[in-house]
């Protein structure tokens, strides 16, 4: 694992707004959009997008700590987007000093059958280790949790699978209360994303 702390001054010095949202294709579908918001109000920014597909915060941290490189990174800033294969989560951080960090988990690792708690605590055993250390690397910076929705009717992902409309608002419903749990547990800001796709719905 990385040794050095990666933050080498406080990001808010830099004009340009830059975030780095860390997970699986939840992160995925919005980094587009929330540059064009940023945009739209006036500021400049970087939005950028480390994620590989259904990935858990378990794998994050296994990969951290062996430096494996099979991230895809999006970056999306006044130049359109660009995109690499092949990084690492250390090549991600490194890329800018990074004014905001995000994270959230693979929406089909979080079974509701088993109730909240022990989700929490499969999760919150990787999650101690991930943050603490990129914390420490990056201490000015703020971070978030970004909390998923509800697959799509019919969509069949590991198993978890939905054929009505109160099936999948139980499933918004469930990870809206673990990701507050998360969130008060870790002294994150949760980022309601769940939620706003839901009344989208």
């Amino acid at each position: 694992m990385p040794a050095n702390i990666m933050q080498k001054g406080d990001p808010s010095k830099d004009d340009t707004l830059n975030i780095l949202m860390i997970g699986s294709s939840f992160c995925f579908y919005y980094v587009e959009e929330l540059w064009g918001m940023l945009n739209e109000a006036g500021i400049k920014a970087k939005v950028c997008n480390v994620y590989y597909s259904g990935c858990p915060i378990k794998s994050h941290w296994e990969w951290w700590k062996s430096g494996e490189a099979n991230y895809q990174f999006r970056v999306y800033d006044k130049d359109g987007e660009h995109s690499y294969e092949g990084y690492s989560l250390e090549a991600a951080l490194r890329f800018r000093n990074w004014d905001v960090i995000s994270l959230q988990e693979s929406s089909f690792k979080l079974r509701s059958s088993g109730g909240a708690i022990p989700h929490l605590a499969i999760t919150q055993q990787y999650l101690t280790d991930l943050w603490g250390y990129i914390r420490e690397q990056y201490p000015m910076s703020r971070y978030f949790w970004q909390q998923t929705w509800a697959y799509q009717i019919g969509y069949d992902r590991n198993g978890v699978q939905y054929t009505d409309v109160s099936q999948q608002h139980e499933r918004d419903q469930y990870l809206s209360t673990w990701s507050k749990r998360i969130c008060n547990e870790n002294q994150l800001i949760r980022i309601p994303s769940g939620e706003a796709w839901r009344r989208v719905r």
